[in-house]
């Protein structure tokens, strides 16, 4: 029960508020000087690595 409210609690919640959309999200950091740094983007609801083996085109020969 312990998994269940760790984890699948929080994906069922973002499944049933949002339906099946996998929205990303921008990581911005600050630094010690106060400018903010883009880091990137993650998905809460899918792992980054199948948001964009999804979204990119395959390859030849991969």
């Amino acid at each position: 029960m312990d998994y269940w409210t760790e984890t699948m609690q929080d994906d069922a919640y973002l499944i049933a508020a949002d339906g099946w959309v996998a929205k990303t999200t921008r990581v911005l950091e600050t630094d010690k000087k106060g400018k903010s740094k883009d880091r990137g983007w993650t998905c809460d609801l899918i792992p980054k690595s199948f948001v964009v083996a999804l979204s990119a085109p395959c390859r030849p020969g991969s």
